[in-house]
């Protein structure tokens, strides 16, 4: 029912759509007759034009025309403001106002089919989780039919006891168990079917609705297109006609340009001759005029001149004394300059000499510390002589001829 309301909705938008479009098609039309310039053919002083055979068999140019790059852009934007075509064309209007409500129907279909899943995945649930509540409460009767639930006031390990006159009850054998479970499995089964069968007339749902989309997008496809070839043709038409009766216009224009042309050629020529004849009236006195000025001019040059070569005069003086200072300056920095070398080069002959005088000083210290040296090592040398000679304690004097081992010790151990 809910997919018939929506497809039922969608076809509405559709047919509204293209009363829509009908309807601005309508008043695009009656626009463009009343711009036309057929629908101004009494009030326009404009004879009827016949095209010549050559001229009907191609498109005219503008080098066909005669008209400049400007006059060709104006007559072209005319055109355009006549026939309407600022903008989007009204086919792609049109198929943009189908297109949005073919989405908007798809959108609620969408919504609706899902909201409509939605409620029945909650209806299973809520069955679901009745029927396991109802199976715990018959296991929890049965389990306290028998006698399998525990007192607090008694021991774990022992059992109740029925009451006096009533038989002794024993738990459910294993047959009713079996029983209850396969009654809960064929009930879930039944669930997963009804699911099943749900879920494929949902998906045959969906296809049929989407055959019937294609159908309808396909049928208006196919009218839109025999709307834009037939819109396309009386364009063309009314584009042919306008354009003849605009190249009249503008032969009528160009003419009436020409005359306005050689009128303006006319008015500039009567003009020139008159201002020759003026300039042949006043010859004399502007020549007399042009000679007081080249008088004036050249008495004016020679003061400019005179002028001139005093500035020059005065400029050459100035720069010759600056010369001559400058000149000065630079023998007085000369001369400071060989004061200041001749000062440094005798502060090194001074530095030179005291450094001579050092290094002499320097030498002579060391000879005579090495005449001492050697002087100290003669004397030790004598002194290892002596000494090495045996005594003879007699006379006080060396034994001669008599190595020095014998003397009891050797000085050079």
């Amino acid at each position: 029912e809910a997919a018939r309301v929506s497809r039922f909705a969608f076809v509405e938008m559709l047919h509204l759509a293209r009363e829509r479009r009908k309807e601005a098609a309508a008043a695009r039309a009656a626009e463009r007759a009343s711009n036309s310039l057929f629908h101004q053919m009494d009030e326009l002083d404009v004879e009827g034009t016949v095209v010549p055979p050559d001229l009907a068999a191609r498109a005219s140019s503008g080098t066909y025309l005669n008209l400049s790059k400007e006059q060709l852009a104006r007559m072209c934007e005319g055109q355009a403001q006549v026939l309407g075509v600022y903008g989007l064309p009204p086919v792609v209007s049109s198929n943009e106002d189908i297109g949005r409500a073919i989405s908007e129907g798809l959108i609620r279909n969408a919504k609706e089919q899902r909201e409509a899943y939605a409620a029945s995945k909650a209806l299973l649930r809520e069955r679901r989780a009745a029927e396991i509540a109802a199976v715990r409460e018959a296991v929890a009767e049965t389990k306290g039919s028998f006698g399998m639930e525990r007192s607090d006031s008694m021991d774990e390990g022992m059992q109740p006891h029925p009451p006096d006159g009533m038989p002794s009850m024993a738990p459910p054998s294993a047959r009713a168990l079996m029983q209850m479970m396969a009654s809960v499995v064929a009930a879930r089964q039944d669930d997963a079917d009804d699911v099943a069968a749900q879920h494929a007339r949902y998906t045959e749902a969906k296809k049929r609705q989407a055959a019937s989309l294609r159908a309808e997008l396909k049928q208006a496809h196919a009218e839109l297109l025999a709307d834009r070839e037939l819109e396309r043709q009386e364009l063309l038409v009314q584009s042919r006609l306008e354009r003849r009766q605009l190249q009249h216009a503008l032969d009528e224009r160009n003419r009436a340009i020409t005359a306005e042309v050689q009128q303006k050629h006319d008015f500039r020529r009567a003009t020139k001759d008159s201002l020759v004849a003026r300039a042949t009236s006043r010859s004399f006195t502007g020549s007399f005029v042009r000679q007081q000025n080249s008088m004036v001019r050249q008495l004016q040059l020679g003061d400019l001149r005179r002028k001139r070569e005093e500035e020059d005069l005065q400029v050459a003086a100035l720069a010759e004394s600056a010369r001559r200072e400058e000149e000065a300056r630079r023998n007085r920095a000369a001369s400071e300059t060989r004061k200041r070398a001749e000062t440094v080069r005798e502060g090194f002959r001074r530095d030179h000499k005291e450094l001579q005088r050092k290094r002499e000083n320097n030498e002579s210290l060391r000879q005579r510390e090495l005449d001492m040296v050697r002087l100290k090592q003669t004397q030790l040398r004598e002194i290892k002589a002596m000494l090495s000679q045996p005594l003879d304690f007699t006379s006080g004097g060396p034994i001669p001829n008599t190595p020095a081992t014998l003397a009891g010790f050797n000085i050079d151990s």
